[in-house]
């Protein structure tokens, strides 16, 4: 399989501050475009980004249990 790209759980305000500023930031396909998005990878945001939107992605999740 090949994997371009990655959706990520992340606060609203921020999904959308992400979408105007980076063209690899789109709509999830499975969930709701309010609280996921989609990072095709190899695109136009950096890797220490990409790193630190995992990592609140997963404090986002973690905190909801």
């Amino acid at each position: 399989e090949k994997y371009d790209s990655c959706m990520i759980k992340g606060y609203p305000e921020t999904i959308i501050s992400l979408k105007e500023r980076y063209a690899c930031v789109g709509n999830p396909s499975h969930f709701g475009a309010k609280h996921w998005m989609n990072i095709r990878f190899n695109e136009d945001m950096d890797d220490e980004t990409l790193k630190d939107l995992i990592k609140q992605s997963y404090e986002i999740v973690k905190n909801k249990r």
